[in-house]
């Protein structure tokens, strides 16, 4: 399908209608590790910058079979259409043994796993490819996405929490301050796809997998054991969304075409069904609407008063973000470097005819290569997250179809909602840049409440962007991956 936005082209803003040595101004050199956003400049220098203004955020680096301190689980009677065979107690230690325990286990299967391997592959046997029923469960081969240690993050929306699904069907949690962090592990947890906090359950954690839906309370207190209720009934879970008041939690599956609805409380589900699989879905923060994505060449916008849905037949969504009123959504479509928008009217739409409205192109980052810079800038968009003020939204580019690489840097925007626009207003503000050899896989801004609430008393940073850069070209058999947060001050 065209591109919607190649036929105004020439009126949608782009790096090539930037002044181009203001433009290499704003790319860092490649020695250069951005570090934060100061007086409206992405800053580089680190002898300038001291904790108080860079926060104390925690330094994680996963590789692939990394491990931690194991956390006690406590499986809880399981949900009515729940598989308990699935379930069980996976691990009762006392907390003073725990990490001791962990290394002994990690050595002793490492080691029957490598024997295991040996036997088969001299005796000709095919390894197992499938999960067994038994709490021994064999993962299934990954594809060359699922080599990154980290499968799925998501941020706590009131504390300085981060949740890390890696590769192997454990969940990180990490803390700003925090010198250790705790590890949720379940035998129906396998495959992890999807992460998401309870917006007004503060401690509750919905996890995304192959099984299903996995739904932890995670006490404060870390001498409690964590709970879990089990949601398997509807099948494979590859993409979580909260409803604003905690109530409601949409979950579907990529080779699914059913969208289901759970009513946490009761445990009931709505399963609703449309033709195209289900790729991501996400919920307005006016809790009005919900944003459904599919493999199919188009998206669809629920209204969640009526439950009925507005198709869109542009293209395939490949990533979106809500503004904070909910009346604005900024996406990207497979294959494109157009960002779009989409306003909608009115504040208390009841019908889904009444979300009928245009898809704008309101910025193309499509390559541009600028003299005075080896690398072009640009491209095709992998990822674009917006954060609360909707002041700043940062995009980060997919690999490049014909050389293959991936740009090392994610382009921040500044952006302005004005009440007689009708689309936002986007200007470039700058490039984030990692460590050298290394990508943006993963990237968010954080709740607004978690970043004042963990937030140094001497200076509030106004947004704060975490990014999972992972290892790539030379770098990928390193199989490593690691977040870096970027605090941003720009509000005095």
């Amino acid at each position: 399908m065209a591109d919607p936005g190649t036929r105004m082209a020439t009126a949608t803003p782009s790096f090539e209608t930037i002044n181009r040595g203001l433009l290499l101004s704003t790319i860092p050199q490649k020695n250069q590790r951005t570090l934060c956003e100061s007086m409206c400049e992405l800053q580089w220098d680190e002898s300038q910058f001291g904790s108080e203004v860079l926060g104390n955020y925690p330094d994680i680096t996963l590789f692939r079979g990394h491990g931690g301190n194991l956390r006690v689980v406590h499986d809880n009677a399981a949900v009515p259409g729940t598989d308990a065979d699935t379930g069980g107690i996976v691990a009762v230690l006392p907390v003073k043994y725990q990490k001791d325990a962990r290394v002994r286990l990690q050595q002793l299967s490492s080691v029957c796993r490598e024997w295991l391997e040996y036997f088969m592959d001299s005796a000709g046997f095919p390894r197992p490819v499938k999960p067994l029923d038994s709490p021994a469960r064999w993962l299934a081969p990954m594809s060359s996405h699922e080599t990154c240690p980290i499968h799925a993050y998501a941020a706590h929306p009131c504390e300085q929490l981060f949740a890390v699904a890696r590769f192997d069907g454990a969940v990180e949690i990490h803390g700003a301050g925090l010198h250790s962090h705790e590890i949720l592990i379940h035998t129906a947890q396998a495959g992890i796809s999807a992460l998401a906090w309870c917006p007004t359950a503060l401690h509750r954690l919905a996890v995304g997998c192959r099984n299903g839906v996995l739904l932890w309370d995670i006490p404060p207190n870390a001498k409690t054991p964590a709970t879990v209720r089990l949601f398997l009934d509807q099948g494979p879970a590859s993409t979580l969304a909260w409803s604003p008041c905690g109530e409601l939690l949409a979950a579907a599956a990529t080779n699914s075409r059913k969208l289901c609805v759970w009513d946490v409380a009761h445990a009931t589900v709505t399963a609703l069904s449309r033709p195209g699989d289900v790729l991501k879905v996400l919920w307005s923060p006016d809790g009005r609407k919900l944003l459904e994505t599919t493999r199919a060449g188009h998206f669809r916008i629920w209204n969640t008063t009526t439950w009925t849905d507005e198709r869109w037949d542009h293209g395939q969504c490949q990533s979106a973000a809500w503004s904070r009123c909910g009346r604005v959504l900024l996406l990207s479509l497979s294959g494109s470097s157009v960002i779009y928008s989409i306003r909608f009217h009115g504040a208390s739409n009841t019908t889904a005819s009444a979300f009928k409205t245009t898809l704008h192109p309101v910025f193309d980052v499509r390559h541009v290569r600028i003299e005075g810079h080896t690398d072009a800038i640009g491209g095709t968009i992998h990822e674009l997250t917006w954060d609360e003020t909707n002041e700043r939204l940062a995009v980060s580019f997919a690999q490049d179809t014909n050389s293959g690489n991936y740009s090392p840097l994610v382009a921040v925007f500044r952006t302005s909602l004005r009440d007689g626009s009708a689309h936002p207003d986007i200007t470039p503000s700058g490039f984030i840049q990692g460590e050298q050899g290394y990508h943006a896989h993963l990237m968010e801004f954080q709740p607004y409440a978690a970043v004042v609430n963990g937030a140094n008393t001497q200076k509030t940073p106004a947004a704060v962007l975490a990014i999972c850069w992972l290892a790539s070209g030379v770098h990928t058999k390193r199989r490593e991956c690691a977040f870096k947060f970027i605090p941003f001050y720009f509000r005095a």
